[in-house]
């Protein structure tokens, strides 16, 4: 089989990994205010943790875990920072992302944006767009 010089011809392996992680990215898609856990994606995708593991490392740098761990802490950070102070708590929208441990929540929220989930939700809304652009 010729190639052209350009284009060299991918291995399976690699069309298998990107089409993994592409249907990954599809569900999250389609569920973006809803948290999504290991164990579901696997199941729709038929494939085993350890497979994704390996694919969600080569294509993302980081393991599906933490990767959907950190999309389940991004869309709490929206949501704390859409609502209105006195209409949602921090308990409510993080158990809404799929945390139960609300200690450990708060913590990993503060290391990764710099600042407490109650501090976010309490900010005025003035704040939260100036904020925004810098973001």
């Amino acid at each position: 089989m010729a190639r052209s010089r350009g284009s060299p011809a991918r291995a399976p392996w690699v069309l298998a990994r990107d089409e993994i992680v592409a249907r990954v990215e599809a569900m999250l898609e389609a569920a973006p205010n809803r948290p999504l856990h290991l164990p579901e994606i696997c199941m729709a995708l038929g494939v085993s943790e350890r497979t994704l593991q390996t694919h969600c490392m080569a294509h993302l740098g980081v393991g599906p875990k933490r990767y959907l761990l950190l999309r389940r802490l991004h869309m709490a950070r929206r949501l704390l920072r859409a609502s209105v102070t006195g209409r949602n708590s921090v308990t409510e929208i993080a158990t809404r992302c799929g945390f139960w441990e609300l200690g450990r929540f708060a913590v990993v929220y503060r290391q990764l944006f710099g600042e407490s989930p109650s501090a976010t939700l309490r900010r005025a809304p003035d704040d939260r767009r100036r904020f925004a652009e810098f973001a």
